[in-house]
């Protein structure tokens, strides 16, 4: 994305970081794609998808993957989560037929830990909306599904050409 300034005559173009996070529908659009086939692609994994989780936070104790049943022993074994959280594929089919669902589990998307919400909490509440896509997990679909990425920044003779200042 290009951001262009018109001062006196002067064409200035200035690139727009990119966003970390893209919504379903933004890729699907980009991708030329359906949101139905998105979804399939986070159901069967090839895809991973995130949500937000409310700025308060949420309790919830990590997972010992070598013991999935046990939390992992820590002095203080609840700790506070906010932020994007990685949606685990088996929890996706609920959520994309009834368009909400409560998880319990989800993926710490920096550490790659699995956290479950205590059983003695409420859910998280999410809906299908919420669900977004990081910068990094689109660049890598791109690349290993070798698709033509239109989120790259339009170059500088395409946008003189566009606005006949060329």
């Amino acid at each position: 994305m290009v951001m262009v300034f018109l001062s006196l005559g002067e064409l200035y173009l200035m690139p727009l970081p990119e966003k970390p996070y893209y919504s379903i529908q933004e890729l699907a659009d980009r991708w030329h794609v359906s949101l139905s086939d998105l979804h399939d692609y986070a159901k069967h994994n090839l895809l991973e998808v995130a949500a937000w989780i409310n700025p308060g936070g949420v309790n919830v104790y990590y997972i010992n993957p070598l013991y999935p049943n046990l939390g992992y022993p820590t002095a203080n074994p609840f700790q506070s989560f906010k932020g994007y959280a990685v949606i685990p594929p088996d929890l996706l089919p609920p959520l994309f037929e009834k368009q909400t669902c409560q998880i319990r589990r989800f993926i710490n998307p920096e550490t790659r830990d699995l956290m479950e919400i205590p059983d003695d909490q409420n859910g998280y509440q999410i809906s299908i909306s919420q669900l977004v896509v990081s910068r990094k997990e689109r660049d890598r679909f791109v690349e290993f599904h070798t698709l033509p990425c239109e989120c790259e920044p339009v170059d500088s003779e395409c946008i003189r050409s566009t606005l006949n200042l060329a």
